[in-house]
């Protein structure tokens, strides 16, 4: 019974092997160790730059918000000190459309009177249509607040496009309502300018209000602007007074955990919320720590590999006589069943390719030193594919083993060689043989690989048949074994050419 794998490693159960195993298990534990250290290092270093990441995202997100809106705040209130001081020279319509020239942002600039009539639009023609529905204009009528109010979005009634409102009261003289100034900013301006950011493909910027409705997001999605997220943690910690920070968690619009940071936009009631995914995010660190963990791995097999080596080596010494005995018997056999294995193909056990070189070299000298003639065959068995195709490739091995058992059966002399070539293809080696013979022993060759029966549906034969090329002669001086290779091989293809199933001899054997 042949001793188990630790035995044949460590031999007898000594302190040596103990001691060996004690230092190697330490080794290993202490690269372990090395290894998790240096990855949580790594981590912990990827985790920042996320965060540090997360924070420029938010602030650049705050700080384009703010911008946009004190610039559209400015038209706002340059429109209202016209309306409180007229100017006979400058219509108010022109006025407005000059404002919102200069201004791409911005969709509409609308005034409203008190009863939400537009009164003038920077967009001609003038529809005057009614805006009293609009919630920032009933904000407005309900409260004496001068200063800017930002609604939430809404669809354009001049052409349906998404836009945020932002709008100012106006007063009569006495202090009484008038109207309304309201400029619709495009939720497109926020879009393009959230483009410009690398955040992989599940990143996510975001634009909300104080109260949590969703003004603008990428990846955009139409259902999404409106939805309120008051009740998600980030907003939570925004009533709980923080104006910026950052939290893990999962999103409620698609699911996926994200890294998130959010920040309030100064003066304005906004936050801006910037989110990267942390698969993604932390892809980079995961393949880090694939290889890392896969150089570990491989270490401590080394370690278990040197330390089984050097103790297998001592015992090897103690024991060398009886090993060495052992040793040599199992390396003889060895030797003996690799020269056999590099001699014969795996698949039909007769001569291989490398056998058959050897053997040709040999015998085309003999045949040179001699004057004896040397005939050769190269047989290639017809449609050998589609027999595989159609019958699969066990199949196809099956048949290989029984076509190479027939040209076996033909090795009558010992210097006879019949031999796999390449996958389909066959050849015989005859030396002291005359093209006569070799013509005749090649057609009885092909008429038994006939005979065998092999069903072959895509043969037109419907069995498996083979095709031959035939070369004789005495070799030359200048001859060389690759002349007599390409002569039957150029014999097999005209013997294919002329509709398989036959043999053919080379030119000069023809000739003769």
């Amino acid at each position: 019974m042949p001793r188990p794998l630790w035995r044949r490693l460590f031999g007898r159960r000594t302190r040596l092997s103990y001691a060996a195993g004690a230092i190697t298990l330490i080794c290993c534990l202490t690269l372990t160790t090395i290894t998790l250290w240096m990855l949580r290092q790594n981590r912990d270093l990827y985790l920042a730059q996320i965060h540090t990441s997360v924070a420029n995202l938010t602030q650049a997100l705050a700080s384009h918000a703010e911008d946009t809106l004190k610039q559209t705040d400015i038209v706002l209130v340059s429109v209202i000190a016209r309306l409180d001081t007229p100017d006979p020279a400058l219509s108010l319509p022109l006025l407005l459309a000059r404002q919102a020239v200069e201004l791409n942002q911005l969709a509409e600039l609308l005034v409203l009177d008190a009863q939400g009539m537009e009164v003038a639009s920077a967009n001609l023609p003038n529809l005057r249509e009614s805006y009293a529905d609009r919630d920032y204009f009933q904000y407005h009528r309900q409260h004496a607040d001068l200063g800017p109010h930002i609604g939430r979005a809404v669809r354009s009634r001049r052409n349906g496009e998404w836009v945020i409102p932002v709008s100012r009261r106006y007063n009569l003289p006495d202090g009484r309502f008038a109207g309304v100034v309201v400029a619709a900013i495009r939720e497109q301006c926020f879009q393009d300018f959230y483009e410009g950011f690398d955040i992989q493909r599940h990143g996510v910027l975001a634009m909300n209000m104080l109260e949590g409705s969703l003004l603008a997001r990428r990846p955009f999605d139409d259902r999404d602007i409106g939805r309120s997220l008051f009740s998600t943690p980030v907003f939570q910690r925004v009533l709980d007074g923080e104006k910026r920070g950052q939290l893990v968690l999962h999103s409620t619009l698609d699911g996926r955990e994200r890294f998130y940071g959010f920040q309030k936009v100064d003066n304005y009631p906004l936050v801006a919320i910037a989110a990267l995914d942390t698969e993604e995010a932390l892809s980079g660190w995961h393949h880090q720590a694939a290889v890392s963990l896969g150089l570990t791995a491989l270490g401590m097999l080394l370690f278990v590999a040197m330390g089984a080596y050097l103790t297998r080596n001592i015992f090897i010494r103690l024991q060398a006589e009886h090993h060495l005995r052992i040793v040599t018997a199992d390396l003889e056999h060895l030797n003996h069943a690799l020269e056999d294995q590099a001699l014969h193909d795996g698949l039909t056990g007769i001569a291989n390719r490398r056998h058959f070189d050897q053997a040709l070299q040999q015998e085309f000298a003999r045949a040179q030193r001699e004057g004896t003639p040397l005939s050769l065959l190269m047989l290639d068995v017809d449609n050998f594919k589609s027999f595989n195709d159609n019958y699969g490739h066990l199949a196809g091995d099956h048949c290989l083993r029984r076509i190479a058992q027939v040209l076996q059966s033909f090795e009558r002399r010992p210097g006879d060689l019949a031999a796999r070539y390449g996958g389909e293809e066959f050849t015989v080696l005859l030396p002291n043989t005359p093209g006569e013979g070799a013509l005749d022993l090649a057609e009885t060759i092909r008429q038994a690989v006939q005979d065998l029966g092999i069903p072959h549906q895509a043969s037109a034969y419907r069995v498996v048949t083979l095709s031959g090329g035939v070369s004789a002669g005495v070799p030359t001086p200048t001859d060389s074994p690759q002349d007599w290779i390409n002569k039957a091989d150029n014999a097999l293809y005209r013997a294919k050419a002329s509709g398989r199933n036959e043999i053919a001899a080379s030119e000069c054997l023809a000739l003769n």
